[in-house]
């Protein structure tokens, strides 16, 4: 796959940074579609970049050959957004809590 795929409220993209103005396009569209406002929109676009950003780097770790998938739902009034790349994974209890006091004001891995 080098393009975006897109079914009903799943997108299927290659996993690079080139492709998230088409999930940002998918989001948004998606989102009028349900009529949230604009600046609603544009905090969720924010985001959902940044997660998949993540998923890029660090899930794929950079690898244009595997993909990430983000799925909207709506549950009444509830908004449900899902990223899945294919990475390894990790064991989250095996990191730092970003919570923690001495992680507060690091600029990176705080999820």
């Amino acid at each position: 796959m080098d393009k975006p795929v897109i079914s009903g409220n799943i997108i299927t993209v290659p996993s690079d940074t080139i492709h998230l103005a088409a999930i940002d396009d998918f989001m948004s569209d998606k989102l009028a579609e349900a009529g949230v406002s604009a600046s609603v929109s544009a905090d969720i676009a924010i985001s959902v970049s940044e997660a998949v950003n993540n998923a890029i780097e660090h899930g794929n770790a950079g690898d244009q050959n595997k993909k990430i998938t983000v799925k909207i739902e709506f549950k009444g009034n509830d908004l449900y957004v899902s990223i899945k790349d294919q990475g390894k994974g990790f064991d989250p209890d095996s990191i730092p809590n970003p919570t923690d006091k001495e992680n507060l004001l690091k600029k990176v891995g705080r999820g």
